[in-house]
């Protein structure tokens, strides 16, 4: 990353110095021309847990969608999808710099949500241009489980409960909430206990 700042620096001057010697009214100017760059990190991990997986040791993983806003002024800044793992609840890299997202020292916020759960906001995450960038979400809040209707509300309602008691004793992954194989009252449980909450 530094040498491809270095040599983007270094086209620039002789660019910059090319146009003074062209061109004879810029060559009577005398002042400097200072040119700043700023540096970030392109890889991007995150840990996350969704609520109440049994069992609650190595059962963390999800399908992911994120969303990332500048914090100051709430610009969005891209998106993109990931998979978290079972044993921490850890993505992969994500190449941010791929995707077009560059992130600097500000702070910004993250919603995400997991393939049956609502959108959760988490707020002011720092200390993206470093160049491997960990954020790890554990402690600051789970993923709720319940949003499985196929009409994307990010509220979890009646249409989720139905979505459950259609599947029920059965083993559709969408819809087994704790991912402990199966379709029981244990889902069914947590629908009701998120049921009437929205999403961020």
């Amino acid at each position: 990353m530094k040498k491809i700042v270095a040599i983007c620096m270094a086209i620039l001057t002789i660019q910059i110095s090319l146009g003074f010697l062209m061109n004879p009214i810029l060559a009577q100017e005398t002042e400097d021309v200072v040119v700043t760059a700023t540096v970030s990190g392109c890889d991007l991990t995150i840990l996350i847990h969704p609520e109440k997986r049994i069992p609650q040791v190595g059962n963390w993983g999800t399908d992911l969608e994120v969303d990332i806003y500048r914090s100051s002024d709430n610009l969005y800044m891209g998106s993109f999808n990931t998979t978290s793992n079972d044993l921490l609840g850890q993505t992969p890299k994500v190449n941010l710099c791929g995707l077009g997202i560059v992130l600097d020292s500000s702070n910004y916020d993250l919603y995400i949500n997991g393939k049956s759960h609502l959108r959760r906001k988490y707020s002011n995450i720092s200390n993206f241009n470093t160049p491997d960038n960990v954020v790890d979400l554990r402690l600051r809040g789970l993923l709720l489980a319940g949003d499985v209707s196929n009409i994307l509300d990010n509220y979890i309602n009646i249409l989720d409960i139905s979505v459950i008691l259609s599947g029920f004793l059965g083993n559709q992954d969408k819809i087994d909430l704790n991912q402990d194989g199966k379709v029981n009252v244990l889902d069914l449980s947590n629908v009701i206990t998120n049921y009437l909450t929205k999403g961020d």
